[in-house]
């Protein structure tokens, strides 16, 4: 797998999290979906 497709995973993996995070009112999940987000930014330089 390439780092485009790697970035990807990550930020549908965010969007899910913040999804679950927003629905359950959950901070965690909220602030694990940020992670994912700024990884995939991340790793698209």
């Amino acid at each position: 797998m390439d780092k485009r497709n790697i970035s990807m995973v990550f930020l549908i993996l965010g969007m899910a999290f913040i999804t679950i995070g927003i629905s359950t009112d959950n901070e965690t999940f909220s602030f694990i979906a940020i992670a994912f987000v700024v990884i995939s930014a991340d790793g698209q330089h």
